[in-house]
């Protein structure tokens, strides 16, 4: 279903919040649930950025809560830049 792959996104995620990869499932929220903060949650958003080429507004750093948002949010963007 998505094109961005997991095990890349679940690295970024494990790399810059520094947890281990087997808390990251699909809908486990890394904000409440795995104690990230706003500043992880820019960093990550930066991480992502750079990674897969797109731009993540403030608006939506809610979708990177869980990975399957993330996965969501990141397939989206890169199918709208490919629209452009």
């Amino acid at each position: 279903m998505y094109d961005i792959c997991v095990e890349k996104l679940q690295s970024i995620y494990s790399v810059t919040l520094k947890l281990p990869m087997h808390q990251l499932t699909a809908d486990v929220n890394v904000f409440s649930q795995l104690g990230a903060d706003s500043l992880d949650m820019l960093t990550l958003a930066f991480e992502l950025e750079q990674a897969f080429g797109v731009i993540i507004d403030d608006g939506d750093l809610e979708h990177l809560y869980t990975l399957s948002g993330a996965m969501q949010l990141l397939e989206s963007k890169r199918q709208s830049l490919s629209h452009e």
